[in-house]
């Protein structure tokens, strides 16, 4: 795992999608490891998230 649960993390580039930009800050509270190859995700809940949101590692700073 990438980041810890609780940890404060922030988008490295704009989700147009969910209207989320680059530098907003979240927690992680859910991690979903994925198999080799893939990708693995994270549930974020934050002060200016305004939704909880899964975003893929990549994604975060």
């Amino acid at each position: 795992m990438k980041f810890a649960l609780f940890s404060r993390v922030a988008l490295s580039q704009d989700i147009p999608k969910y209207n989320l930009r680059r530098g907003s800050v979240g927690t992680v509270v859910e991690f979903y490891p994925m198999p080799e190859g893939q990708e693995d995700g994270y549930s974020l809940e934050g002060l200016s998230l305004k939704i909880r949101s899964r975003c893929r590692s990549h994604k975060l700073r």
